[in-house]
């Protein structure tokens, strides 16, 4: 499956400010976008959107580029709010009795071209000359609610799945890779302290599995990036790239 992009989504990035349209085009070295600050009170669950790399936000994702999405434990949809400031996105629901509950935030898919110049322009590669590289690129953040048992939610194309419902310092921490629902095998992942600021690294199994010693109490994020190269279409893009991030409290 390739996502199109249309000439709507085109249009608007192209519209977007100046200094919104350039943050956006980090996504091309390395920004993602990630769940953060989870929280639960009277009821009602929550967690903030964040945009930037390892964790230091830059800049926020106009309205239209993100769409949330929750579920309960059966896969059924819970309906939810987001509280917009200059500085994030608090996305809320109430919970229905029904955990672990699995909160998905994705972005639009938006063609990025890398000019020789250095600069980056959105939109279709033929509409540009002397580029460098062309791709779609599809952001997707994660945040598991849970108790005591693991989420088995896959709804990204690029998805993390954790073996465990909680984790503690010092525990062997699994997570599950998979991609279009299908173990994603050899995959490097990265691991990004926020009490440290490190970034740790592993390689999944053949059974699409990565490991991590989880050394510090706090937020971890998981990440990985995969691009597709036979999800292209002649003259718009070379490839898809895909971008998940999962992040976990690691209690001390």
């Amino acid at each position: 499956m390739v996502f199109i992009v249309d000439e709507k989504i085109v249009e608007y990035i192209n519209n977007l400010d100046e200094k919104t349209y350039i943050c956006m085009g980090k996504v091309i070295f390395g920004h993602e976008i990630w769940l953060e600050n989870a929280s639960v009170k009277d009821g009602i669950f929550s967690a903030d959107l964040a945009y930037g790399h390892n964790m230091k936000q830059d800049g926020i994702a106009p309205d239209r580029y993100i769409n949330p999405i929750v579920f309960d434990s059966d896969g059924n949809a819970i309906e939810y709010t987001i509280e917009k400031t200059e500085t994030k996105r608090t996305i809320s629901f109430k919970g229905t009795g029904r955990m672990p509950y699995t909160l998905y935030v994705e972005s639009i898919p938006v063609i990025w071209n890398v000019i020789n110049d250095g600069t980056w322009k959105a939109g279709f590669k033929r509409d540009f000359t002397n580029i460098k590289s062309s791709a779609s690129y599809q952001m997707y953040s994660k945040m598991i609610f849970s108790k005591e048992t693991p989420s088995r939610m896959e709804h990204a194309t690029l998805d993390i799945l954790p073996c465990f419902s909680t984790v503690r310092v010092d525990d062997l921490a699994s997570f599950e890779i998979s991609y279009e629902g299908k173990p994603l095998t050899k995959k490097e992942v990265k691991f990004y302290c926020r009490c440290t600021e490190e970034e740790f690294y592993s390689n999944t199994d053949d059974g699409g599995i990565a490991t991590m010693k989880m050394s510090h109490p706090g937020e971890w994020m998981v990440l990985v990036r995969h691009k597709d190269s036979t999800k292209c279409i002649e003259n718009e893009f070379d490839e898809s790239v895909f971008i998940v991030t999962l992040v976990v409290k690691v209690e001390g």
